[in-house]
Formats: structure tokens, sequence, C-alpha cells
């Protein structure tokens, strides 16, 4: 059994996890499609192994609590829409990355980091390229909006980019006890490449919030404010005031002049306004990942809300585990405020929450990680805290 611990914690095996995590969208355009099939196949393996052999290691209550949420969708698919293949795909590498990361993080934690920051840093490398000779996308976008790139669709990049330079400003300090370093800039230079190249309202928005956050982090008066209760705060606040009471009048000249969107949020007031209306006929379990346009008015797999996202695929049963995940993740997280590790690692998570405000984008393994090393940042300053945080299964 230690053998096989040793292969899976490997710096090929974690190198090709990432890999598997962050696979290109485009490969389906050169003739590779077959190494997302393959991803697919790889996360159930990875999933089932890890929970074969959950004895073995500890697994955190934050992984619990998404596979909790996840199974709510997965039992709501199989009432509703049996689209399982589709499921499989969606569920499968967020609960990979979760129980991967408990895995890691107690293992080789340092290697993890190290090993993730670099496989995202070579794919939005060669994705930044492919933006300066393609700037009007590489491949069609079938019935999407917007451009393609090597990564992938130029909206949903955001959602690799944060967690990435979160690795970045980890390593950073894991290695040598700082924010700035040749690692953390090559970071934060791609994500505006990334972001301002294509002009996307939303990641720009992100990139500049994440950038407020982590420099200002060292002033105290921006760090009361960036203070995890605050911004989960306003995540909440901003979700009932923007999709629920439409308060989009008051930014009108921010989105229009300077975003260059419309008010409606390119379209998803409309959505907004149809997916609340079919959320309250199975309010309870929601109708499932059916993996088709939820509306015939938009071209759109999901709410582009996270909040109703989670209940038109789950209902209250997957909105509950999911605040109350945000609250323990907000409980911890200003318990240890001032361990550096532990503020980088809220800021990405809260960043990312505030983007699914009018967002929310499938999977998004490497966002749900985060909640995964969370409990483990301690460990790596010599405290034993986190360790109430997670649970040795006994079969």
């Amino acid at each position: 059994m230690k053998k096989r611990f040793n292969l899976l914690t490997s710096s090929v095996f974690i190198a090709v996890a990432v890999f598997s995590l962050g696979r290109p969208a485009s490969l389906k355009y050169i003739g590779m499609g077959w190494l997302s099939s393959f991803a697919i196949v790889f996360h159930v393996v990875l999933i089932v192994f890890l929970l074969v052999n959950a004895t073995h290691y500890s697994i955190s209550k934050y992984t619990l609590i998404i596979c909790t949420m996840f199974f709510a969708m997965a039992v709501s698919t199989f009432i509703h829409c049996a689209n399982y293949d589709y499921l499989i795909e969606t569920v499968g590498p967020p609960v990979a990355a979760c129980l991967f990361t408990d895995c890691c993080m107690q293992k080789c934690p340092k290697k993890y980091v190290c090993i993730s920051m670099y496989i995202l840093e070579f794919l939005f490398i060669i994705n930044v390229i492919t933006m300066i000779i393609f700037p009007k996308g590489m491949f069609p976008a079938d019935q999407l909006k917007g451009n393609w790139w090597f990564l992938g669709y130029d909206n949903t990049l955001i959602y690799m980019l944060i967690p990435y330079v979160g690795f970045s400003l980890i390593y950073s300090q894991i290695q040598y006890g700082k924010y700035i370093t040749i690692h953390s800039v090559t970071a934060l230079i791609i994500a505006v490449l990334t972001e301002f190249l294509p002009w996307s309202a939303t990641g720009i928005v992100l990139v500049v919030l994440l950038m407020i956050c982590v420099f200002g982090n060292t002033i105290p008066i921006i760090k009361r404010i960036f203070h995890p209760k605050v911004l989960v705060g306003l995540f909440y606040i901003g979700t009932i005031l923007i999709v629920f009471f439409r308060i989009t009048e008051v930014f009108e000249p921010f989105i229009v002049n300077v975003l260059k969107k419309d008010i409606t949020f390119t379209g998803r007031t409309n959505l907004w306004d149809y997916v609340i209306d079919e959320i309250k006929d199975s309010w309870l379990i929601g109708f499932g990942q059916g993996g088709t346009n939820i509306w015939d008015g938009w071209n759109a797999l999901h709410p582009h809300c996270l909040i109703l996202d989670l209940l038109y695929k789950g209902g209250v049963l997957m909105l509950l585990p999911f605040i109350w995940l945000v609250h323990k993740f907000t409980k911890f997280s200003s318990r240890h405020i001032d361990l550096p590790i532990i503020r980088i690692v809220y800021i990405v998570i809260a960043t990312i929450l505030f983007g699914e405000i009018v967002n929310s984008t499938q999977g998004k393994p490497f966002f749900w990680e985060y909640f995964s090393i969370l409990p483990y940042v301690p460990r790596l300053y010599g405290l034993e805290d986190g360790k109430s945080e997670v649970i040795r299964l006994k079969i």
C-alpha cells in the first residue's frame, strides 16, 4: 500500500493529474479529443482508488461537504434527466481534485503546490502566445459568444487563472517566505495578459480585485476591509441585490462605459427570471445536470449565477451543504487570518465567488480544491489546529 501511495504522490503522477484537471479545451479541435475522454476515465479511477484506500490517509471535512453537494446533484440527475455521461464529466474533476488534494497536502504539500504552479504556468504561457498570434480566436466557438484559444473560451479561463496565481503565491511563501518573487510576478503578468488581451469584463474585474487583495494585505485598513467575513458577506449581498433585486442601474455607468456591457449583463437578467420561475417547480432537489440548454431563449448550460446554479441542479439539498461549506471556510480563515498562506487561500476562493455572482461555470476543480487545501495550511507553520478539520475513515 505504501508503494501505491508513493506512486500516487510522485512528481510524474501529480503532473498528469494536474494536467488532466486543466486540460486544454482545444484538444478536440486538433484531433486529440481522446485525451479528454482519457481524463474523464482517469478521474473516475482516481476517485475509486482514493475512496477504497481512504483508511490510509485523512479526508478533510471540506472535501466531504463538497462530495455531499455533488451527490445531491447526482440524485437529481438520476430522477429528472438521466444524463449520466455529462454528470460524470461535471462531478468527476472537482471530486477527484479535492480527494487528491487531501492526499498530497498530507504527504507532499510543497511538491504538490510547486508542480501545480508549473503545469498551469506552462499551459497559460502557451495560451497567451495563441492569444497574441490569433487575436480573434483559434477556433470557432460553436454556439458560444466569444473567442476560443488553446485553453478554451475566454470567459472560463479565470477559473484556472486565479488558482494558478494562488499556487504561485503559496509556493513563494513556502519557499521564500514572501509574496513577491519571480514566480508570483510571472503569474500576475500572465493573469493581466490573459484577461486584458481579450477584454473579458468579468475576468478583468476579478484580476484587479485579486491584485488589490494580495498587495493590500499588508495595509491595515485594506486587511480589515478584505476580511473573510466581509468578503463572504459581500458575495451573498451582491447575489441578492444584483440577481434578485436588480440594482444594476446603480452600476450602469461602470457596466456600460468601462466594461462595454449592456445593463442586462449580456442577457443574463432574462435568464435569471426564467430559472427563478423554474426552480419553484422543483425547489427541493432541482433538475439535475442535464447537459443541454436550460432555456431556449439563450444558449446556456447554466444560469450564470452560482446560487441559482446550485438550486437549479440540486435544489435546496445542494445549496445547504454549500452554505455550510462557506460558513466553515469563513470561520477557519478568520481564526488563522494572520497566516499568509491562509490569506492567499481565502482571497482565491472569495475572488472566484465574486465572479460567480453573475457566472456559474461548470466543474471548477481548482476552485473547489482550494477548500480542501485550507485545513492543511496550519501544518505548514508547525501548528496542529487544522487536525480537527480532517477525518480518518474507519471501515
